[in-house]
């Protein structure tokens, strides 16, 4: 049985947004393609990556007009090819680290504007996550290897625990760092028991390449996106899907899950951000993002969302010349954006 938008929320008593009234902002910020983008874990700072090889600090209030100042952000210089993707200190909101095509994960205090640590990885590196605890890093794509930060050398690689061939689209720990999450580009995923990499549960539900794998905050669900423009909510309780949203068009390019765990953001190939009900499955709302969508990533507090566009071509240029700025942008959009960045419902 259907139930009605706002009843998914009062049901669990909570004001139900109203999406249609939130504005959005925006700021080129890069030289080239913004990649990846993140909030640090108090929300003070939203840090973006691209394909100009930097990493840029934004202050919150930088984010605050409907026309961000660029100057107020900080760039940090270090990598010598794209960067792919970051990932802030799960507590320490002064730390974070980034992967890059050139082979290195590099750990940063952004109150010293330069790396802390340089750790070389054996090929490129896709995606990067903590654990939890904050001890740990992830890095890698076609292997992954887990770096203890106290010692800066790899713990150990999950090069054979996967097979032959398989390209590991992306990596998540869960929010309480016992199950860490491999989607593969065969539309499969698993789940191992951390830290003994026993498997927990695996699927091969998506019908193309597995792209993106998200964790609700209270440890209660998973959600996997693919290529079949399909988003899997599972039950991590019982290892079974309870859900699912596919009102939705185009590849899973992105996803993020709010502060409260209620919805998901999900960026895709068709220009549009869908956010939908992890509950129900439904879509709430829907707006274009005037580009494929890369990155998003909800506020850990508050009703904002960053996001930023996937590659422009050529040919896309030159029917569209604005789409290049858009490739270029960290966008926000929220509650109160254009008119001062409003606190959490």
């Amino acid at each position: 049985m259907d139930v009605p938008y706002a009843q998914q929320f009062q049901s669990r008593n909570i004001h139900p947004p109203d999406f249609k009234t939130w504005g959005s902002a925006a700021a080129r910020a890069h030289k080239d393609r913004v990649l990846s983008v993140g909030w640090s874990s108090d929300g003070r700072r939203l840090a973006s990556v691209s394909a100009d090889k930097s990493l840029r600090i934004w202050p919150d209030k930088a984010l605050q007009s409907s026309r961000p100042d660029a100057k107020m952000a900080t760039a940090m210089i270090g990598h010598s090819d794209k960067v792919m993707q970051l990932a802030w200190h799960p507590t320490d909101s002064n730390l974070l680290s980034t992967v890059s095509l050139d082979k290195t994960l590099r750990c940063w205090d952004i109150r010293a504007r330069a790396p802390t640590h340089t750790l070389l990885l054996d090929t490129p590196a896709y995606n990067v996550a903590y654990h939890p605890d904050g001890t740990t890093v992830a890095a890698g794509a076609e292997t992954i290897a887990f770096f203890d930060m106290t010692a800066a050398t790899p713990m150990k690689t999950l090069e054979q625990k996967q097979k032959t061939g398989l390209i590991n689209h992306d990596f998540k720990w869960s929010a309480d760092g016992q199950l860490f999450t491999v989607c593969c580009d065969d539309g499969s995923f698993t789940a191992y028991r951390y830290p003994s990499f026993e498997q927990e549960f695996a699927s091969t539900t998506h019908t193309s390449d597995l792209t993106k794998v998200e964790f609700t905050r209270d440890n209660r669900y998973m959600l996997t996106g693919g290529g079949d423009a399909v988003v899997n909510v599972w039950d991590l309780e019982e290892g079974a899907c309870v859900n699912t949203i596919n009102d939705i068009e185009g590849l899973v390019r992105s996803m993020s899950i709010n502060f409260n765990s209620e919805c998901v953001a999900i960026g895709t190939d068709d220009r549009n951000i869908s956010i939908a009900s992890i509950h129900t499955g439904h879509v709430l709302h829907s707006f274009n993002a005037g580009a494929r969508t890369k990155a998003v990533a909800w506020h850990p507090t508050n009703a904002l969302l960053a996001y930023a566009s996937e590659d422009i071509t050529r040919d896309e240029h030159l029917r569209e010349p604005g789409l290049m700025n858009i490739s270029s942008s960290v966008r926000v959009w929220g509650k109160g954006v254009g008119r001062g960045v409003s606190k959490g419902e």
